[in-house]
Order: C-alpha cells, then sequence, then structure tokens
C-alpha cells in the first residue's frame, strides 16, 4: 500500500455536497417517453418518429441522399417558408430542382414523407427556379 502524498490535501465532505433544489421552484414532471429539447417537452408519439412502410419514391430520395437531418429540416421548416409535395415528380426531375436550388443557393429541405420546404427569405428565387427547372406551374 501506498503512503498518502503529503502534498494533497484530504477530501472533505463539503466539496462533494449535492446542490439542494430551490423548494419555490416547480418540478417539471418527465415521463419515460419524453424528451427535453430547448426547454420545451416534447412527448414522443409510439411509431410517429419511424416510417412505417416506404414508397418507391421515398426509396429512391433516400438513395439519392436527399432527404434532410432533423436538425437541418427543423431549422427551415421553424421560417414558415412554402412547401411543396414532390410525389407527383420523378427522381430525376427532383434531382434536378435540387441542384438548380444548390448552385443558387436557395435553402431547402426535403423531409421523410417526399415534401420539400424552402427557407422563407427564399421563397420568391424558390418560385423562380421551379419555373426555370419545369415551366410556369402551380405548386
Amino acid at each position: 500500500m501506498s503512503n498518502p502524498d503529503p502534498y494533497l490535501e484530504p477530501n472533505s465532505e463539503k466539496d462533494h455536497e449535492m446542490p439542494t433544489k430551490d423548494a419555490n421552484e416547480p418540478e417539471l414532471p418527465v415521463s419515460q417517453d419524453s424528451e427535453v429539447i430547448d426547454g420545451e417537452l416534447v412527448e414522443e408519439v409510439e411509431g410517429e418518429s419511424e416510417i412505417e412502410e416506404v414508397s418507391p419514391f421515398q426509396q429512391d430520395l433516400i438513395n439519392a441522399g436527399l432527404i434532410a437531418k432533423d436538425v437541418d429540416l427543423f431549422e427551415i421548416v421553424a421560417t414558415d417558408g412554402p412547401s411543396y409535395e414532390l410525389n407527383e415528380m420523378s427522381i430525376e426531375s427532383v434531382v434536378d430542382l435540387c441542384e438548380y436550388l444548390q448552385k443558387e443557393n436557395i435553402r431547402w429541405v426535403i423531409d421523410h414523407a417526399g415534401q420539400m420546404f424552402v427557407h422563407r427569405n427564399d421563397e420568391r428565387r424558390a418560385d423562380e427556379a421551379f419555373d426555370a427547372v419545369f415551366g410556369p406551374e402551380d405548386f
């Protein structure tokens, strides 16, 4: 057994006390199926975070690497910009559109359901991009 180092001070219980909770602070009940994100309690709904059945179009989007990460999706959707249903388009058309949007520095994401969201500040330029790629149409 080694001798204690004479230059180290012994531990005291005072250094290891657990902080006490303020009695006036309300306690936030958190269940096992809950997640706290940025101070907001979010209840997880069973099966909602997973796609039960993936359509061929959705699989093509996944294979093309066009599905956004959740954090990127949240950033764009939070701006309240426009959204576009892409399910009626071919995957080649979607890839062409995404390449054009990328070239024009237009912020966009595609969710797992095949819906494209565009940053609110890029709405006008996104509409112009759709017109440039597909011709004037309503999306």
